[in-house]
């Protein structure tokens, strides 16, 4: 099991492979201060590490920590352990319609926990909605 040091440079890693890196999706310690203020206040355990966020305005925001994933559902904050989000998948994923243009215009994801609740968030579309993916990915598979 890697120290939460390691596990987190080694998702920035998986991250900055993508080039999704923008103002408003990035590593934590790159986002604005105001916005690393708002954030902090959803860190709660000792030993957990921000690694990266997507905040588009307080009622549309993302955060993968070391511990969690922490976002805004339906106007409720939600903090999900790692052990508890059994998927992570675009959204529309399954559309015939979309599924060859996810990457440039997905920009929602569909997470089920382990007692098969189904959440959504966002971040933006492009290459930090992949760089996004292949981070859950990569802290789905730690």
């Amino acid at each position: 099991m890697l120290s939460p040091n390691a596990l987190r440079t080694r998702i920035l890693h998986i991250f900055g492979k993508s080039n999704g890196a923008t103002n408003t999706t990035n590593s934590f310690e790159k986002l604005t201060s105001t916005v690393q203020s708002l954030l902090k206040q959803y860190l709660i355990e000792p030993d957990e590490l921000p690694i990266i966020a997507s905040y588009n305005s307080m009622d549309s925001w993302v955060l993968m920590t070391t511990n969690r994933l922490v976002f805004t559902f339906q106007g409720q904050h939600v903090a999900l352990p790692w052990s508890e989000v059994k998927t992570c998948v675009p959204s529309d994923l399954a559309d015939p319609h979309t599924a060859g243009t996810i990457k440039y215009t997905s920009q929602k994801f569909a997470v089920t926990t382990r007692s098969d609740q189904e959440l959504m968030f966002e971040t933006e579309p492009g290459s930090p909605f992949i760089g996004f993916w292949n981070a859950m990915l990569g802290m789905m598979r730690k």
